[in-house]
């Protein structure tokens, strides 16, 4: 995501017909989106989820890859795990070293 020359956020592409999700408060001002394969497409701001940073917008294409949702596959101790990036490397590397756990809380 782009804001004017400046890269701004990354987006989840979640429809095949141009719908991307992003955080709401990284867009200041008008938004395009630069693909994997070149392309840059301007964005329509959809709506904002206040709560979560979430922003959805829309771009006008008809051949984009979804992201593929695995809600149900939690990762095991000792997966890799990777952060993509705006280049071809990743960002960033690591390792599931911990089970999912409930957040406490503390009372005061």
């Amino acid at each position: 995501m782009f804001t004017g020359d400046e890269p701004a956020a990354l987006g989840t592409v979640i429809s095949a017909d141009g719908y991307i999700l992003t955080k709401a408060s990284e867009l200041h001002g008008g938004a395009r989106c630069r693909f994997k394969d070149g392309r840059e497409l301007p964005a329509t701001l959809v709506g904002i989820h206040d709560e979560h940073d979430l922003a959805m917008l829309k771009v006008d294409a008809g051949d984009l890859v979804p992201v593929d949702w695995k809600a149900d596959a939690l990762p095991a101790l000792g997966s890799f795990l990777v952060t993509v990036g705006l280049a071809d490397e990743p960002e960033a590397i690591g390792v599931v070293s911990a089970t999912t756990r409930k957040p406490r809380s503390c009372a005061a």
